[in-house]
């Protein structure tokens, strides 16, 4: 991009979205909260990914029935790193909107609607 004859102005415009958009108190606050999901959801998957499936709690047994199956089956067959980068690699595919309700739901602050 530096190379282009617009540089200068692919430049400022870097700047200013900067600026205005990607600083904006509202997307700063969303960010932050991005952080907290992602970081809950791991202190629930990674301990149930990395757990034998005989030493799991309940927790971490209901906790697996939400993986989908071809992460659980490297919860049960793979090495620890794989067993990681399961964990992390379901996080990760995640839309926001998923990942904010399963780690509501996981919290405790909401349930599921419907029968």
């Amino acid at each position: 991009m530096d190379l282009t004859p617009y540089a200068k102005q692919l430049a400022e415009i870097k700047k200013l979205s900067f600026e205005r958009v990607y600083g904006s108190p509202k997307v700063v606050q969303i960010e932050a909260a991005g952080f907290e999901v992602v970081a809950g959801l791991l202190r629930f998957l990674v301990p149930a990914m990395l757990a034998d499936a005989k030493n799991r709690s309940k927790r971490q047994e209901k906790v697996m029935q939400l993986v989908p199956p071809e992460y659980a089956a490297i919860a049960e067959k793979g090495t620890k790193y794989d067993r990681l980068l399961a964990a992390t690699d379901f996080v990760s595919g995640m839309t926001d909107t998923y990942a904010l309700s399963l780690y509501r739901k996981l919290m405790g602050m909401e349930l599921p609607q419907g029968g």
